[in-house]
């Protein structure tokens, strides 16, 4: 039975374990924290969830306080329906961080420091994002409202404690359109 390369990367790689073992130990550190941090983050939302259980059954129906739709950037977004082969501007790092909540994610996707160095540039719509593969569940998602720009490709430079430091990979980029501006067509 064949795997996907991916699978077998620990075969093909050339160092032995020691001169991987730092990198190692950093990175799993790294993870463990990010596990704990999860941990917390899930015990108090259920602590929120049962006060607000609690006191949701102690006061009537029209004290409840409306939801507040302009705290969640990812609820409004403008859809430009991109096609490949329009010219876009990416927004400046500016805008884009305007659009992003606590967690520097817009509907869910991630705004990396691998893309900041490509605002402000214009490039070419390469093509809409409608699914992609989590290599990591193994399973197909849908995205919306993403796409792909031609030659926009991570540097593999992610910083400390970041699984892709040093990756070689040269993955495409998402960018969420409202990221993005169309640019006219000057011809």
């Amino acid at each position: 039975m064949e795997h996907c390369q991916l699978k077998s990367l620990e075969c093909a790689e050339k160092l032995s374990f020691w001169q991987r073992a730092p990198r190692l130990a950093v990175n799993s550190a790294f993870r463990e924290f990010q596990r704990i941090r999860r941990t917390l983050a899930q015990v108090g939302f259920l602590h929120k969830a049962y006060i607000g259980l609690r006191d949701g059954f102690k006061r009537s129906h029209s004290e409840q306080k409306p939801i507040d739709r302009t705290r969640r950037p990812g609820s409004l977004s403008p859809t430009l329906h991109l096609q490949p082969g329009e010219k876009v501007r990416i927004k400046t790092i500016e805008e884009i961080q305007q659009t992003l909540d606590k967690s520097g994610k817009f509907a869910g996707l991630a705004f990396t420091p691998a893309q900041k160095k490509y605002c402000g540039g214009e490039y070419v719509v390469l093509k809409r994002l409608e699914r992609a593969f989590n290599e990591g569940t193994w399973k197909m998602f849908k995205m919306r409202d993403t796409v792909l720009l031609d030659d926009v490709v991570c540097d593999g430079r992610g910083g400390i404690g970041c699984d892709w430091d040093g990756c070689d990979r040269h993955c495409l980029l998402w960018w969420k359109e409202i990221w993005l501006e169309r640019v006219p067509d000057h011809k």
